[in-house]
């Protein structure tokens, strides 16, 4: 659905993107809950080749510390606060990150990321390819007009 895709990657924020979806949930890939946690290890990876000195930098800076998205509602990728001390939820954001973080130590910039081997991963309608840091760009204002032909 490639207008909806659009419309969420042209929101300013990650908040304002989760709400502009919202509407559309029901029509989530068949597999999303099967196949998220790949596609969310991936888009860190992209985040990362496209950022490497800001995003690496951040992630070493926590040593060996534990990572956890902290949320108010969200148990899967983050963890809830139950009191003071305790936070409750599968973190799975955090562990994500924690991974992330093993994978780079002593490793110099990755040139690139390779799409995930998922059927369907697409953008805009188009196969997923390749990721470089040269790839780098702002998000299309507006989606191309398809070729009538």
């Amino acid at each position: 659905m490639p207008e909806i895709q659009q419309l969420i990657i042209e929101q300013r924020s990650p908040m304002a993107a989760k709400m502009k979806s919202k509407p559309h949930r029901n029509n989530s890939r068949p597999d999303w809950d099967r196949v998220q946690v790949d596609i969310m290890r991936w888009c860190l990876k992209v985040k990362l080749v496209q950022n490497w000195d800001k995003f690496s930098s951040l992630l070493e800076k926590t040593r060996d510390r534990k990572i956890v998205e902290q949320s108010r509602k969200d148990v899967f990728w983050g963890a809830k606060p139950v009191d003071n001390d305790m936070l409750v939820g599968m973190n799975v954001l955090g562990k994500l990150l924690m991974e992330l973080r093993e994978e780079i130590k002593n490793e110099k910039p990755w040139p690139s990321i390779e799409p995930l081997d998922i059927p369907d991963f697409r953008l805009y309608g188009k196969a997923i390819t390749t990721v470089s840091a040269a790839d780098k760009q702002q998000p299309q204002t507006e989606l191309p007009v398809p070729d009538p032909g």
